[in-house]
């Protein structure tokens, strides 16, 4: 019984990336199947101390009772139990894809292959929207912002970067050449698809994610230097063919930022104003803040309304959580974020000065992904999106195998 049910949760793992594609419902459902499959292997098995003796799950339900508190104490208590009531199965989610790691051989490669052939479709689908006006459900492409299947979502170019890295998780042999001229290609048509859909913050984060990747992994090194050499040059090309795309990722980004400007912008006078708008809200409730997904309904109060920075959330997860959650849910979230620059950093000093790497490559590949999502100077989507919150969790689970598995240093 128990292994029929881990063959589901392996089942569902494996087409989260295209249950992604179809957007929130499926991807959410998912994770709620998957979260009810662990607990009831785990209540067979008479082995729920796999949850409550998990050091992040501890911490993971503390912080989602500080959520929960954050909610009953808002001016909105409805719309932010919306949020908070339920986060608790992204905890359980990253637990279980824990769990059928450590049963399921070459899961990583399962995954990987996956998500190659999500991305192919995906790509080979939005290029020909690019060329046509129109992909193959239909949905046209407009407003100089290239989206493919995703239709009125504007996510490709962050569905891509976010998940990109996990492809490197293949089991990689030096010798085998058609793997690496297949994962060239592919990368190079990830950077010119994300370029193409006119995601600034994805164009961004691609640049980081690939300096991260050629400066912190020793496998895949040779390779990503020839693949973004050649990106460069098809970039360039890209622009000068297509200046639109140019104007939009570089030209109309300075110009936003108004960098010649007296007034300078974060990002853009709009994203400005968010910004001030969430700040604001932190100093008047600096510790629980005002509850998730309220910023959208509290923005409209009368004590913010003059700074005209009303959105359905800040655009950027660090001023959110200050506004919603409080120092109390930004301080653990913001930890994260310097442990792993410190893991980075000890990795290229060791490498520079003893010429050997301590941590493992894929255990560095599942960290460049959490630090794409917390990463802070860019703009984020909503940090509670259901759907943004299933690709979040997603490398958390595969990092909790490695670590619980002490499978990350070199020994």
């Amino acid at each position: 019984m128990t292994f029929i049910i881990q063959k589901l949760i392996v089942g569902l793992l494996l087409i989260l990336p295209l249950s992604l594609v179809s957007g929130p419902f499926l991807s959410d459902l998912s994770v709620i199947l998957i979260s009810i499959f662990l607990l009831i292997i785990l209540f067979i098995k008479k082995k729920l101390s796999y949850l409550y003796k998990n050091i992040f799950f501890i911490f993971f339900l503390i912080w989602c009772l500080h959520l929960l508190i954050s909610s009953f104490y808002s001016d909105y208590i409805r719309l932010s139990l919306e949020s908070s009531l339920f986060y608790i199965r992204f905890g359980i989610f990253a637990v279980a894809i824990m769990y059928v790691f450590e049963f399921e051989n070459e899961l990583e490669n399962k995954l990987s292959i996956s998500i190659m052939i999500t991305f192919s479709l995906i790509i080979i689908d939005a290029i020909f929207s690019f060329f046509y006006g129109f992909n193959s459900l239909g949905f046209e492409y407009e407003n100089n912002r290239l989206s493919g299947f995703f239709g009125d979502e504007w996510v490709l170019g962050s569905y891509l970067i976010r998940l990109m890295p996990l492809i490197l998780l293949i089991n990689f042999k030096s010798k085998n050449y058609k793997t690496n001229f297949f994962i060239v290609i592919l990368f190079l048509f990830i950077d010119i698809t994300i370029a193409l859909s006119g995601e600034r913050s994805a164009f961004f984060l691609n640049i980081i994610v690939n300096l991260l990747l050629i400066l912190l992994i020793p496998k895949f090194k040779k390779i990503l230097i020839i693949k973004n050499f050649i990106s460069i040059i098809l970039l360039l090309l890209v622009f000068i063919s297509f200046p639109e795309k140019r104007e939009r990722l570089l030209d109309y980004t300075i110009e936003q930022m108004n960098l010649y400007g007296e007034s300078k912008y974060i990002f853009s006078e709009q994203h400005h104003k968010h910004y001030l708008t969430g700040f604001k809200m932190f100093v008047n409730k600096p510790l629980i803040g005002h509850g998730p997904k309220t910023f959208r309904t509290v923005c409209n109060d009368d004590a913010y309304i003059n700074l005209n920075g009303c959105s359905t959330h800040p655009h950027h997860t660090y001023i959110q959580l200050l506004s919603e959650a409080g120092l109390i849910g930004v301080i653990p979230i913001f930890i994260i974020f310097l442990t792993i620059s410190y893991i980075f950093a000890k990795q290229l000093i060791l490498f520079f000065v003893k010429g050997q790497y301590t941590y493992k490559s894929n255990f560095i590949i599942i960290l460049i992904c959490i630090y794409v999502t917390l990463f802070p100077i860019t703009s984020t989507g909503n940090f509670f999106n259901n759907w943004l919150s299933v690709i979040y969790y997603l490398p958390v689970g595969i990092f909790l195998f490695y670590f619980k598995n002490n499978n990350y240093v070199y020994k």
